[in-house]
């Protein structure tokens, strides 16, 4: 049945599927860009590469390239994801069968053109599994697109326009909750075998008892592993309802979607599943638990309207500000062994200028995956730290917090040429910088979501155990 009331139809866009256009057209461009790094072109006459095109096997699937069929699976699903979003006007156009199926035969025709393309870049693996694998991802996005394509499209509006903050925190959340659970279970190495699965354990790759990790845990792993838990801690509390014992069962769900993880990766040949994780995961759970005390639409107790904070937040924000640039210097320069690029600067400044995401096509997907994350993330909550402590007015202001953090970006990265154990890296330099400038730009609204309370505060009731 059709929804008439006002409250339930959102109002038209005045340009509809424009946005999807767009990402189509930057996505579009990055899965080129990404089947054809690292960019060493071969010269192959056309004849020649039409001949070895039709002779491209169909290749065994074994552990090693699960992940490689999986990963083109899933890179067409965006594509026509975007495209029906696009060509259909957010289902506002009547031909959606037809613009279907025109979609899904390009997208087939788009992954042929790209293998065959690789043919002139010997790097590249060329094979019947990527076209084939490619095309039922770009089918299973069209699929995707007609079942959940309005939600998706309702909930992205929603997250511009104004809304209550529990509402637009759960709407945030809910997607960090999402990518945390496909970032979990990637590079999607899948298996149902009890072999596979013993295997793992014979290659102590699963651990039960906490704390007994084969090389121990590092600092920097355990504070990632905590903070990745903090969101959903805080996601919980705003799920909750009027309950006794609130506190303690938030923590427990926490603890749960730890343990599912855990469990989930157990069946991820190249994941690592430890219990040690599911503990700092409760622990990440009970700091955000708190953190939605404190802070947010359902605070007990609004920290920022208390005295301590206006007397305190200077000192508060120029300590945390200052001990996460530590942070970044320790994970950046460590073991500080100083010294002269061989062949001088001018060399060790032309070996940072590589062809963008090389190295990160020559690294297992996770390691290049979480390089990208930690990269991006780490400069993100320094702009938002940068914003803060420096409370810069207008746009004039802001974009000089922008720059600022951008060119700590650049240093942080650049200094990497004179330590030998390092390898300086444009891609990174960029992804930091692109997470700093974003933490700036966000900074207002991340605040206003997440961090002001409604008015009133959290009911009484809600505090359960304290």
């Amino acid at each position: 049945m059709r929804e008439t009331s006002s409250k339930s139809v959102p109002e038209a866009p005045a340009k509809p599927g424009r946005t999807y256009l767009i990402l189509l057209v930057i996505y579009f461009g990055v899965v080129v860009y990404g089947s054809l790094v690292p960019l060493e072109f071969q010269h192959v006459p056309f004849e020649q590469a039409i001949r070895k095109f039709g002779e491209i096997p169909h290749l065994h699937i074994s552990i090693q390239s699960r992940s490689d069929l999986v990963a083109n699976f899933l890179l067409f699903i965006p594509l026509t994801f975007l495209a029906m979003g696009a060509l259909t006007r957010e289902n506002r156009r009547r031909a959606r069968p037809l613009i279907a199926l025109a979609t899904v035969t390009v997208a087939a025709g788009l992954s042929a053109t790209i293998e065959f393309t690789q043919t002139y870049f010997p790097g590249r693996t060329v094979s019947q599994n990527d076209i084939l694998a490619e095309t039922v991802g770009g089918l299973t996005g069209i699929v995707l697109w007609f079942c959940f394509g309005g939600r998706i499209t309702r909930w992205a509006r929603n997250l511009r326009a104004g809304q209550a903050r529990k509402r637009a925190a759960v709407n945030i959340l809910g997607g960090y909750a999402v990518f945390l659970i496909l970032y979990q279970i990637f590079p999607f190495d899948l298996t149902i075998s009890p072999a596979e699965v013993y295997h793992k354990w014979k290659a102590s790759k699963v651990n039960i008892f906490p704390f007994r990790d084969p090389g121990g845990v590092a600092a920097y792993t355990i504070l990632s592993k905590i903070a990745v838990m903090i969101p959903i801690g805080y996601l919980l509390m705003l799920l909750q309802r009027r309950r006794k014992h609130l506190i303690r069962r938030v923590v427990a769900q926490a603890c749960l979607f730890a343990v599912l993880i855990e469990a989930a990766q157990l069946f991820v040949v190249s994941r690592y599943s430890s219990s040690t994780d599911v503990v700092f995961g409760t622990v990440g759970g009970l700091l955000g638990v708190g953190a939605a005390v404190l802070f947010g639409p359902v605070a007990r107790w609004p920290i920022l309207k208390t005295t301590f904070w206006r007397r305190c937040c200077l000192w508060i924000k120029l300590s945390a500000t200052t001990a996460w640039i530590g942070v970044l210097v320790r994970e950046k320069w460590y073991p500080f062994d100083f010294a002269t690029p061989r062949g001088g600067l001018s060399t060790g400044a032309r070996e940072l200028l590589t062809v963008p995401f090389a190295r990160q096509y020559l690294m297992p997907e996770f390691l290049a995956a979480g390089q990208v994350v930690r990269e991006f993330t780490t400069f993100f909550i320094l702009g938002m730290f940068l914003k803060s402590l420096m409370a810069p007015t207008g746009r004039a202001g802001r974009i000089g917090c922008a720059l600022l953090v951008a060119g700590l970006a650049v240093a942080f990265e650049f200094v990497q040429v004179f330590l030998p154990s390092r390898t300086a890296d444009l891609t990174a330099m960029a992804i930091s910088g692109t997470g700093g400038v974003m933490g700036v730009w966000l900074f207002e609204g991340f605040v206003n979501v997440f961090l002001k309370a409604e008015h009133g505060g959290m009911d009484k009731t809600h505090s359960g155990e304290q």
